[in-house]
C-alpha cells in the first residue's frame, strides 16, 4: 500500500549560495612587429591604447562581476618570451590569490603557444 501522508506537499527551497566576485588581471602586450604597423600607420587594432579601451569596456560593463581589475602591460615583446616582466608578475598574483580571472584582448596577446597558454592555471 503507498503511503500517502505526503502527497500534495511540496518543499521550495531557497539556494544559498555567494556569487562569487573576480579578481581581474587585465593583461596586455605589444609585440615589437605590432609597434612597427602602428608606426607605419597600417594597423593600430593591437595597440596599448586600443587593448586598454577594450579591456576597460568589458570590466565597466561586467562590473558587478569584479571586485578588483588589475592591469599588467608588456610593451614591445613577443608572445613566445614567457620572461616578460609584467607577465611573470602576473602569473605570480596568481599564484599568491591576488588575481583569480585573467582578460585579454585575444589569446595572441597572452601567449603565442596556444597549448602553452592553457597549461598555465593554478593548480
Amino acid at each position: 500500500m503507498a503511503r500517502t501522508k505526503n502527497r500534495g506537499y511540496q518543499q521550495t527551497l531557497t539556494p544559498t549560495y555567494t556569487a562569487r566576485l573576480w579578481k581581474m588581471g587585465g593583461y596586455i602586450r605589444l609585440s615589437r612587429e605590432d609597434l612597427q604597423k602602428i608606426n607605419r600607420g597600417l594597423d593600430d587594432s593591437n595597440s596599448v591604447k586600443n587593448q586598454r579601451d577594450i579591456l576597460n569596456d568589458f570590466h565597466f560593463n561586467h562590473a558587478e562581476e569584479f571586485e578588483s581589475y588589475t592591469e599588467y602591460v608588456d610593451d614591445g615583446h613577443t608572445g613566445t618570451d614567457t620572461e616578460r616582466e609584467s607577465f611573470q608578475r602576473l602569473l605570480g598574483d596568481v599564484m599568491s590569490g591576488k588575481i583569480n580571472c585573467v582578460v585579454v584582448k585575444d589569446l595572441s596577446r597572452f601567449a603565442r603557444n596556444y597549448s602553452d597558454a592553457g597549461s598555465l592555471r593554478k593548480g
